[in-house]
C-alpha cells in the first residue's frame, strides 16, 4: 500500500449500488509507466489504470458544477434584451408572435424568425469554470454585455459579462511582439445563482453585436440555403454551430458545403 500511494491522501470513489452494497475504490500513485495503481476494497487484488482514467476519476467539487448560465426553457421566455458594445436589440413576444420592441426601426437585413433560435441559443451558453473573485473585482457590477430575460410572471434571468481575466505570463508570452494583448477570457454572472463564472471571449464577441444575431440568413451557393434557414445563426450556419468559436465554426461549415463530411 506504501509503494502504491494508499498511506497518504488519494483519490477515493464510492458508488451505491441499488441493492445497497458499496463500492469504494482507491486510486493511487503513478509507476514508473505512467500507470496509477488501484485496488478494490474487499479485493486483494492491485490493479493498474490508464494514466488518463485515474485523472477522469480525480475530480473536485466543482467539476461536478453544472456550468449553464441560465436555467429556464425557451417556451418560458416572454421578453429577451440583448445590449452589447453596438447597441440593444429588444424582442418580445405578443399573441404567441415574437415582435421587435427595440429599436423601433429594425436594423439592416433583420430577421425575425431568427428570434427563436436566439433565445433558445442564449439558454444554452456555458461558463468555463468559476471564478473565485468578488462581483467588483469582476466588473459585473458594471457590465458592458448584459442578456436579460423576462420569464411568464414577470421573473427575470439575467447574464452580465464584465471585466475581462487577467492573462497569465504564458499567455503574454505567447503574444505576439508588434501585437497588443487580447484578453481571452471574461468574468460573468449568470442569472442561475449569483456565482461568479469565467465565460471564452468567443461568447462576450457574439453579444457583443446584437443586430448581427438576428440577420437574414445569406442563401448558400449550390442550393444550400436552406440550412441556413433551419440554423438561425447569424452568418446562416447549421443550427447548433453558433456556439463554437468563430474559427472552429468557419472551417466546419465552409468543410459541410464542400461535402467533406465524415462517411461522405
Amino acid at each position: 500500500d506504501a509503494q502504491a500511494g494508499f498511506g497518504v491522501a488519494h483519490t477515493v470513489i464510492e458508488v451505491t449500488r441499488k441493492d445497497g452494497k458499496q463500492v469504494v475504490l482507491h486510486v493511487g500513485k503513478e509507476d514508473s509507466d505512467k500507470r496509477n495503481y488501484a485496488k478494490v476494497d474487499g479485493d486483494t487484488q492491485m490493479y493498474l489504470l490508464a494514466n488518463y482514467s485515474a485523472k477522469q476519476l480525480d475530480r473536485k467539487l466543482d467539476d461536478f458544477r453544472d456550468l449553464l448560465l441560465l436555467s429556464a426553457t425557451a417556451a418560458d421566455v416572454e421578453r429577451a434584451s440583448f445590449r452589447g458594445a453596438t447597441g440593444t436589440v429588444v424582442v418580445k413576444r405578443s399573441g404567441g408572435e415574437w415582435t421587435l420592441g427595440e429599436p423601433k426601426t429594425p436594423p439592416p437585413d433583420f430577421d425575425i424568425a431568427q428570434v427563436q433560435n436566439q433565445v433558445a441559443s442564449a439558454l444554452r451558453m456555458r461558463a468555463v469554470r468559476l471564478a473565485a473573485v468578488s462581483v467588483q473585482q469582476a466588473g459585473v457590477d458594471k457590465p458592458t454585455t448584459v442578456i436579460d430575460l423576462t420569464l411568464k410572471g414577470g421573473k427575470k434571468q439575467t447574464v452580465r459579462i464584465g471585466a475581462p481575466v487577467p492573462l497569465t505570463d504564458e499567455e503574454k508570452k505567447a503574444v505576439a511582439a508588434d501585437k497588443a494583448p487580447e484578453a481571452r477570457e471574461f468574468y460573468a454572472t449568470g442569472g442561475a445563482d449569483q456565482l461568479v463564472y469565467v465565460v471564452a471571449q468567443h461568447l462576450k464577441k457574439r453579444y457583443d453585436k446584437p443586430a448581427e444575431l438576428f440577420k437574414k440568413p445569406q442563401q448558400q451557393p449550390g442550393g444550400m440555403g436552406g440550412m441556413g434557414g433551419a440554423g438561425g445563426g447569424p452568418s446562416g450556419g447549421m443550427h447548433g454551430l453558433e456556439n463554437l468559436p468563430p474559427d472552429v465554426r468557419k472551417k466546419l461549415e465552409e468543410s459541410i458545403k464542400k461535402g467533406e463530411l465524415p462517411g461522405r
